[in-house]
């Protein structure tokens, strides 16, 4: 028989607020550590400084950390909250743009329609004649047109329709017989 009051520890978090509507099963490990670093600053930075003030050299040393990283951090928690801890994305701002146009992508497609074993040193010339000289692009754009818009045949020419590279067929009989150099077998000439 058990005999007192049950004890019930409770532990005071900082941001519990916002901790308890579910932001610490979104934040990723390592914004969950600058949390703590920041939260390490505001808290007892200030009862282990020897001025009694919030201390960033003294968190960075703790924390083994650059107060440039501390600082940047610290700014982005002032102006984001929790979410400014999370990692940003690596992605520019500004992607490139295609600077051929319109006109001339669709050009090259129907050019590689009709001849798809057409090359960019081809198909350049060919684009010459219609086009003035400035808006035709080189031939590595033109080559990289048709890479990126995916401009190939179905198949190439050293290859047959089911992927397998070409092979010679059977023994033509034509009544003369010598050896052939390129499959090794022995054609008859008639």
């Amino acid at each position: 028989m058990r005999t007192g009051c049950p004890m019930h520890i409770v532990t005071v978090l900082p941001h519990q607020k916002q901790l308890g509507k579910g932001h610490s099963k979104r934040l990723s490990r390592k914004a969950r550590h600058r949390l703590e670093i920041i939260d390490w600053y505001n808290q007892v930075s200030e009862r282990k400084s020897r001025t009694g003030l919030k201390d960033a050299s003294l968190t960075c040393r703790h924390f083994g950390i650059e107060r440039s990283y501390f600082y940047r951090w610290y700014g982005r928690f002032k102006k984001h909250g929790i979410a400014g801890l999370e990692n940003r994305t690596s992605r520019p701002k500004r992607v490139r743009r295609e600077t051929v146009g319109a006109e001339i992508v669709e050009e090259t497609r129907r050019i590689r329609q009709k001849n798809p074993t057409y090359s960019a040193k081809k198909i350049r010339p060919i684009l010459l004649r219609y086009y003035e000289e400035h808006e035709v692009p080189c031939r590595s754009t033109i080559s990289n047109v048709i890479k990126s818009h995916n401009y190939f045949s179905g198949r190439t020419p050293s290859r047959s329709k089911d992927g397998r590279k070409a092979e010679w067929g059977p023994p033509i009989s034509c009544g003369i017989c010598f050896p052939s150099p390129l499959s090794g077998r022995t054609c008859t000439l008639v």
